[in-house]
């Protein structure tokens, strides 16, 4: 009922200002989307000891202007995530756009992988949108994460097993033929992409999925497979033979030895305005998502600093980063006492 249109998971949490940030850019420009960059926490409780409460965030001032079909562009060749789409998850977007997407093909969801979706079908309905380095929401990771519940299902399948019941058998249904593994979640993704190919741009020859950087990426992230490794490698060399590859130019990573704690560490990216930092958090200090946001709205950027750049123009920005010294203190007190 609403002018923009978010959806909030049951373990995320969006920061105090995200709304205030919001206004203050769609007063501005009312009928773009504005996706940020979300941050990631692993809930106390989650399924895999080595992951808990461990945070992986970033504090930044730049937005940008960006031009979706580039950005789709990008994605469908795999050099950056679906996240950077305005998906309706990390983003709020005009209801306007949606109803006119609805309007136009007779329903807006064309997936089943909904969130994903949004992002290509918001892409190819508007030119350009906002995308916000500075984070206005924290993706939290806990045990009920149907992604994660897939991904480690040999701890814990709980979640991905009652999510493929309320489907109906419909995560399963047939896919390209040129994919295989509809359990891992990447090819889901990837069957998405192709599904919009066929139905939207099918003869546009500058938008292609490209199924080698795929099947590459896809090799990759192997590695975190480990009960099913053997099993994510057999799809992996399928789908090279089903796609005329070359099995000589694909390595697959092997399985992941058993998680180490990671050590605290940050890094400055000054072109992009970004301070990237990743570390457990306090348990004195962070208990749920409310605590994790409450922390994090203090150290970020407000609305009033934030440094809009068009990316067809190349305009810089000035660089507002904080002082990297304060930061560090900053999540200093933040960490376990353990590390």
């Amino acid at each position: 009922r609403g002018d923009y249109v978010s959806i909030l998971g049951d373990d995320d949490g969006m920061l105090p200002d995200a709304v205030e940030v919001a206004e203050h850019l769609h007063a501005k420009w009312p009928d773009r989307a504005l996706t940020w960059k979300p941050l990631i926490w692993f809930w106390p409780d989650f399924i895999r000891d080595v992951d808990r409460a461990h945070f992986s965030g970033h504090l930044s001032s730049r937005v940008e202007i960006r031009q979706t079909r580039d950005v789709l562009k990008r994605v469908l060749a795999s050099s950056v995530n679906y996240m950077e789409l305005p998906t309706l998850y990390y983003s709020f977007v005009p209801r306007p756009m949606i109803e006119s997407i609805r309007a136009s093909r007779g329903r807006y969801f064309g997936s089943v992988v909904p969130d994903i979706y949004s992002g290509m079908v918001n892409a190819i309905s508007a030119p350009d949108y906002l995308y916000s380095f500075r984070p206005l929401s924290v993706i939290g990771i806990s045990k009920h994460s149907t992604g994660m519940s897939s991904v480690y299902s040999e701890i814990d399948s709980t979640s991905f097993d009652l999510f493929k019941k309320e489907h109906g058998g419909s995560w399963d249904e047939t896919l390209d033929p040129r994919l295989v593994g509809a359990y891992i979640p990447e090819v889901k993704i990837a069957d998405g992409y192709l599904q919009l190919k066929r139905d939207e741009f099918p003869n546009d020859k500058d938008i292609e999925f490209d199924m080698p950087a795929f099947l590459h990426s896809l090799c990759r992230i192997a590695s975190r497979y480990s009960v099913r490794h053997a099993e994510v490698e057999a799809a992996i060399q399928e789908m090279i033979v089903r796609n005329k590859l070359n099995p000589a130019d694909f390595k697959v990573a092997p399985p992941a030895k058993g998680g180490e704690p990671r050590k605290f560490g940050y890094s400055i990216n000054r072109d992009l305005d970004l301070v990237n930092m990743h570390y457990y958090t306090n348990s004195q200090y962070v208990r749920t998502i409310d605590d994790l946001v409450a922390n994090v709205g203090q150290m970020s950027v407000p609305a009033a600093r934030l440094k809009i750049v068009d990316v067809r123009t190349g305009a810089p920005a000035r660089n507002a980063l904080p002082p990297v010294r304060r930061i560090v203190s900053a999540v200093m007190r933040r960490l376990r006492p353990a590390l």
